[in-house]
């Protein structure tokens, strides 16, 4: 039994906290709109409040300057604390409860940062990491918390659908200043200076999962014409923005989604999409069309690079092949194990690597935490794909077998797994990187979508036996 939510003393106390973040962060030019958002939000408070955080923790944290982006993390998370207080109060037995299964994985992840620290010489560094990683887990929780009955999860799909759309608006527009020059774009603009919005690797997982939970529902049999419309014209959409990003890891990693998929639903169709890629192959030989998706994918540097950074990471693991460097250290490591001459190609290469991001320069994700944490970072990297592989499949077979109406969207939350974890060996990011929101936030969203729906058919259907 919830406690009656009172919307007007919910906007007031939400307005009260906007203002005073506004205030002391010295940003009064945000007030404005802000607290229109909030307006706005007072008949549907609980839906507006899932689909506006999620869009702007992930959107606009990444192309705001760091005073805007702390305003619109303090906003969400305070805004999802205090709904949360109105609904349950301080009473814990009233909270929602996880499945025993993913309190295990989420208590050893925070193990293996904290065990990692124990050793490591960069403290205050992996510190901040933990800390990091804690609230991003409150976050989530705050999240699950609104996943009340089924009739919830479309707001968290909406969310997700809604934040996908605005990066394909953000990279059409970005295409549009080029005056339509692709390639330009693509090698100079967004591989080479950068995007304040457009990041491949957040917009690569990102996609990844929206086109995955979209053609599961368009193989659904059970979706009408209409909204299958509509589902066609938005994956059309994000595929088409994918490939403008070209992210070549998301997009190989995809594939073997939509086979999973197809072998799973539509074997038809899977055999008519084998024999169109057979048919297509020839073309990659053949010029002016070979030379055009050379010079896109820029494959003569598929392998170019990641040797080096591969040799790097083995020297580091051979040294730290128990605790590792520590949360977020490998990069003030990296020279130190650096098996090339300075100024050397090899190095000069490497330096922009290191340089480039803050951490996961191992450019793969379960290397980036055996490198970060340890043997039991490692162990980590292949205990989130498994437990998440493993709620799925048996829910897939649960819903399946009941024919039940979120099958669609367990199988595409699978589908879309697959393609995140085999993107994972040629990506660092997109998983788990310390509560990243921008990265981790969308596979962790679905990822609530599965403890949700695992404790509502599989666990309170075996209390009911």
């Amino acid at each position: 039994m919830f406690y009656t939510l009172s919307n007007k003393n919910y906007l007031l106390l939400i307005s009260f906290s906007v203002m005073m973040a506004l205030v002391l962060l010295e940003q009064l030019v945000l007030l404005i709109p802000i607290l229109i958002v909030i307006f706005l939000a007072y008949n549907k408070p609980k839906s507006f409040l899932i689909i506006l955080s999620f869009v702007a923790l992930i959107t606009l944290t990444s192309g705001l300057g760091e005073g805007q982006r702390l305003i619109v993390q303090v906003v969400a998370i305070t805004s999802l604390f205090l709904f949360f207080i109105f609904n349950y109060g301080f009473d814990f037995t009233k909270y929602p409860k996880l499945p025993v299964q993913i309190l295990y994985l989420v208590l050893f992840i925070i193990l293996s940062i904290f065990f990692s620290l124990l050793f490591t010489d960069y403290l205050s560094l992996g510190t901040a990491q933990l800390i990091r990683s804690l609230i991003f887990f409150f976050i989530l929780y705050l999240y699950y918390s609104l996943l009340n009955n089924y009739s919830d999860i479309k707001y968290f799909l909406y969310a997700l659908f809604i934040g996908a759309l605005f990066y394909f608006v953000i990279i059409i527009y970005e295409v549009v200043k080029v005056d339509f020059d692709i390639i330009n774009l693509n090698q100079n603009i967004i591989l080479e200076e950068g995007n304040s919005f457009i990041h491949r690797n957040a917009i690569g997982g990102f996609f990844s999962i929206a086109i995955s939970i979209g053609i599961a529902y368009l193989v659904s049999p059970n979706l009408n014409r209409l909204s299958k419309k509509y589902i066609y014209l938005f994956v059309f959409f994000l595929a088409s923005g994918l490939i403008l990003t070209n992210s070549r890891a998301a997009i190989l990693s995809i594939l073997f989604s939509v086979v999973y998929i197809l072998f799973n639903e539509n074997k038809k169709t899977l055999l008519y999409l084998v024999g169109l890629i057979l048919l297509l192959l020839p073309f990659l030989w053949i010029n002016p069309f070979a030379e055009t998706i050379d010079l896109y994918f820029r494959l003569e540097r598929v392998t170019t690079g990641r040797d080096y950074i591969l040799e790097t990471v083995f020297n580091i693991l051979s040294k730290n092949p128990i605790i590792g460097i520590g949360p977020a250290a490998t990069k003030f490591e990296f020279y130190n194990n650096l098996p090339y001459l300075i100024g050397s190609p090899q190095e000069l290469f490497l330096r922009k690597v290191v340089n480039q991001i803050e951490f996961g320069q191992s450019h793969n994700f379960y290397f980036f935490l055996y490198t970060d944490l340890g043997i039991l970072g490692f162990m980590t990297s292949l205990l989130i794909p498994f437990t998440f592989l493993k709620t799925g499949n048996r829910l897939k077979k649960e819903t399946k077998k009941n024919n039940n109406v979120i099958y669609p969207l367990i199988l595409g939350i699978q589908g879309a797994g697959i393609a995140l974890f085999i993107r994972g060996l040629f990506e660092w990011a997109g998983i788990f990187s310390y509560g990243t929101i921008t990265y981790d936030l969308p596979f962790w969203w679905i990822f609530l979508l599965l403890i949700f729906s695992y404790q509502k058919i599989i666990i309170e259907k075996q209390k009911i036996l």
